[in-house]
């Protein structure tokens, strides 16, 4: 969705913690895919590392190269519903072809 709609509010309401890496505010506050995990360390994990770890679900996405992992992190979070999901928090969408154009992902 579009940014500011509420989609890290409604996930921080879901998972009833604050996870590492999150931004809420009126403007666009990441351009990053966030993939929250759970983990009793609360800590940032770079995309590229996500990508080739066993335990992780992410293998797939090292198609996508490095231009797309560079804006792919793992936040881990103790929380319990991340036990039994993972869920990713998606960057904003701007509305303008200018800014789907700047982004250096697909």
């Amino acid at each position: 969705g579009q940014y500011s709609t509420g989609k890290t509010s409604f996930i921080r309401h879901l998972l009833g913690v604050d996870f590492p890496g999150m931004h809420i505010g009126p403007e666009p506050t990441s351009d990053k895919f966030m993939a929250l995990i759970h983990g009793e360390d609360h800590k940032i994990i770079k995309g590229n590392t996500l990508t080739v770890m066993p335990e992780l679900p992410f293998f797939g996405l090292s198609q996508f190269g490095s231009r797309f992992l560079n804006h792919f992190n793992g936040s881990v979070a103790d929380s319990p519903l991340l036990q039994f999901m993972n869920m990713i928090d998606t960057p904003g969408i701007l509305s303008g072809e200018k800014q789907r154009l700047s982004r250096e992902y697909p």
